[in-house]
């Protein structure tokens, strides 16, 4: 038990340490939720991420593309982990920086957020 809770206190650091950079803001769990919550992510490469108030994800490389279905949750220290119908997953990272939401992926890629747009469903 004390080697989880030792892992659990160092976890914002190492997430933090992916990709972050100097001015890089983490937004609380709560403050995810929040900003996510009904919407829909577009980034600048033109693939789409939405999020439902039901805690439903789809995700779409291209509009001619059929989405990525699955089922998310936000974590602590800007963190949200999506588990896909078919049975894989993911956990990235999201910050504000200078004023645009950034999408950093475990591997440390960092992909800017072109528009947040509230979703209809």
């Amino acid at each position: 038990m004390r080697k989880l809770t030792l892992f659990l206190v160092l976890l914002p650091g190492i997430v933090a340490a992916q990709g972050m950079r100097d001015g890089d803001r983490v937004p609380d769990a709560d403050e995810l939720a929040a900003t996510l919550g009904g919407t829909t992510l577009t980034f600048y490469d033109g693939s789409t991420a939405s999020f439902r108030p039901d805690g439903r994800y789809a995700y779409r490389y291209t509009p001619e593309d059929s989405d990525w279905v699955g089922r998310y949750d936000t974590g602590a220290v800007g963190q949200v982990c999506v588990t896909f119908d078919n049975g894989s997953g993911r956990c990235d990272s999201y910050v504000e920086a200078g004023g645009r939401l950034v999408l950093i992926t475990a591997g440390g890629l960092r992909f800017p957020v072109r528009s947040v747009e509230p979703k209809a469903q």
